[in-house]
């Protein structure tokens, strides 16, 4: 049964979509594109929904057009079937729908989809996945984001988004990072 484009991803629909990202590119592939200094795309349905709420929260409309080659980086997919292709686009698409029906009717309800991490029984909040992908989407129209008030707001983003925020929070100490 098809579902409406307008109803948010379920567990398992998330757990598909993630599973296609990571997948998508062997390894062998995945180091070849490395190797060439070439960016390997999305990779998690976090990093995704970084791009697809910056796509959604962007002060002018960005056609897909535009945002899949971004979303693929050096390698497009390749689709077993066209059916398979509709069926993953249904799942981006029906994510960004829910990311802006929230974004416009329910703002308070809006969570970044970070990821966690379990290490010798703790959990750890994985931030910097979701935070690139939201750079990666700010990028394909960088000259519309600027501004005093808007990079202000960005920053927290930047710094865990971008390799030069990256290096700046090595460089930090830890009252400078909690700002």
């Amino acid at each position: 049964m098809t579902k409406s484009l307008a109803e948010p991803l379920d567990h398992e629909e998330l757990a598909r979509l993630d599973d296609f990202l990571l997948n998508r590119i062997d390894d062998e592939t995945g180091d070849r594109i490395h190797a060439a200094g070439g960016d390997e795309g999305i990779l998690d349905v976090s990093e995704l929904d970084g791009l697809l709420t910056a796509l959604v929260s962007s002060p002018r409309v960005i056609v897909p057009s535009r945002w899949l080659p971004a979303m693929w980086g050096a390698q497009e997919s390749t689709w077993e079937s066209a059916e398979q292709f509709q069926e993953t686009f249904g799942l981006i698409v029906r994510q960004q729908n829910a990311i802006a029906a929230t974004l416009l009717h329910d703002l308070q309800a809006f969570e970044p989809m970070f990821g966690e991490r379990e290490v010798e029984g703790k959990t750890y909040l994985i931030v910097d996945e979701w935070c690139h992908g939201y750079m990666r989407g700010v990028a394909l129209d960088a000259d519309v984001w600027g501004g005093t008030d808007v990079q202000e707001l960005l920053w927290p983003i930047q710094l865990r988004g971008t390799e030069e925020g990256w290096k700046r929070i090595g460089a930090m100490s830890d009252a400078e990072q909690a700002r």
